[in-house]
């Protein structure tokens, strides 16, 4: 049985509607994400660990691969200023992995939004675990990966990259945590 899941995927004016689909899927198992649409508002979906099948206007229907976790990748556009009214990143758990995310946030960023450089800070916790952070684009490109050994504290630019939005996968055991970062 697959869990589907209510994202707001919506801008600072009341937003949009809400992305849907499984949250869990099978190796190789179609799955269907979908936006309720508002009127003069385009919705572009990219995806990665799995194929795109179609995409419609609200819509993207994705064969997902091997066992490991995918994303799928929301922009949203305004039509009537062209300005992008948000992002939403979703993680999906192929095959027999499992997500156990953070209730209370062990991670906080700061500066953000920034201008280039911020600092991630490890709040809790055994300070000798590893930490995988992995940064990717608007579109589920990867950025940026790192690996934290012992550190509570590590700054990372994004100096050389566009004024954007990126997320940012901080993964610790079984915990995953992703944070949206704004960069101006």
């Amino acid at each position: 049985m697959h869990t589907h899941f209510p994202i707001v995927a919506g801008g600072d004016e009341g937003g949009a509607g809400t992305i849907s689909g499984p949250r869990y899927v099978d190796e190789n198992e179609v799955a269907v994400y979908s936006v309720n649409e508002q009127q003069n508002h385009a919705y572009d979906f990219a995806v990665t660990g799995g194929n795109e099948i179609d995409q419609t206007s609200a819509s993207i229907t994705v064969q997902w691969l091997s066992t490991g976790y995918g994303y799928v990748v929301l922009v949203e556009t305004d039509n009537e200023t062209g300005c992008i009214a948000d992002t939403v990143m979703v993680e999906v758990a192929i095959g027999n992995v499992g997500i156990n995310y953070i209730n209370d946030s062990k991670i906080k960023i700061y500066p953000n939004p920034t201008t280039g450089s911020f600092i991630l800070e490890l709040k809790g916790g055994d300070p000798t675990n590893e930490v995988t952070v992995d940064i990717y684009g608007i579109r589920g490109e990867k950025v940026l990966s790192k690996v934290l050994k012992g550190e509570r504290k590590h700054e990372f630019s994004l100096s050389d990259k566009l004024p954007w939005v990126y997320f940012l996968r901080a993964i610790t055991g079984d915990n995953t945590e992703t944070i949206k970062i704004i960069k101006q």
